[in-house]
């Protein structure tokens, strides 16, 4: 499976996703009633549908050809695009609310994408949404992992993580040097279940970008490190702690 070109993996395995979504959009409380809502980094759609369904006339953009075709053939009541973060200003009209959830952290040209946002956010509108800080465990293990021998002799490209970490400082730097004058960022520890390690490791296999690139082994060896080193029992369910920035910026 290539990294978000598996639009069906995902959707069936990103319930962590969804969840920290809508525990945002709840938590927020805002009334998207007739207001125009772009939802950057849309992935398969079905946050896109969440928020239309609380009133909003969605669009969502996405730079994965494969979710928007997935998105598009399963919430038609929205409007989806394939079109990258970093390119939002070829849209030609402005927004009441943009929301950006799990996507971010994966956008090279960041900056770029933000003064984007920005220019194309209507006077008053907001811009919401979450990134995940780095996850020390979970990225320790992957980094072991591609350092052990049978995978630096493989004949492969040289792996590059397309994952950009930001901490709540760095990420409110952005958002301010993007033009956002009014912002709010917080930090939550959380956690999350999985009833065993196979529907863990599908979990992970579906962004975790070393998966897109190294063999099928590249998950086993990385989950039996990351159990290491955060104490999983051997058998049964997996239990992972990670922390979410979320912000608000207008």
């Amino acid at each position: 499976m290539t990294i978000f070109r598996d639009a069906h993996h995902y959707n069936n395995n990103s319930s962590v996703q969804a969840v920290e979504a809508n525990y945002l959009i709840k938590k927020l409380n805002l009334d998207l009633d007739h207001k125009t809502l772009l939802d950057i980094g849309c992935g398969d759609g079905k946050i896109s549908a969440f928020l239309h369904h609380q009133g909003a006339k969605v669009t969502g953009i996405d730079a994965s050809k494969e979710m928007i075709s997935f998105a598009q053939q399963h919430f038609p009541e929205c409007q989806f695009r394939h079109l990258a973060a970093e390119h939002l200003a070829e849209i030609d009209h402005d927004f009441d609310v943009m929301t950006s959830f799990n996507c971010l952290h994966w956008v090279h040209g960041l900056d770029e994408a933000l003064a984007a946002a920005k220019s194309r956010l209507k006077t008053n509108g907001v811009f919401f949404g979450l990134i995940y800080p780095k996850c020390h465990e979970l990225w320790d293990a992957a980094a072991w992992v591609e350092n052990l021998p049978a995978y630096q002799q493989m004949d492969l490209p040289d792996f590059s993580n397309p994952y950009h970490f930001y901490t709540r400082e760095s990420f409110n730097q952005r958002l301010t040097a993007a033009g956002f004058t009014r912002t709010e960022l917080w930090q939550e520890s959380k956690q999350a279940g999985f009833d065993d390690q196979v529907k863990f490791k599908r979990y992970i296999s579906g962004w975790l970008p070393h998966c897109g690139h190294y063999p099928e082994s590249f998950i086993d060896d990385w989950f039996a490190r990351y159990a290491e080193l955060t104490g999983q029992p051997q058998s049964g369910g997996v239990i992972m702690k990670y922390d979410i920035i979320f912000f608000v910026a207008s």
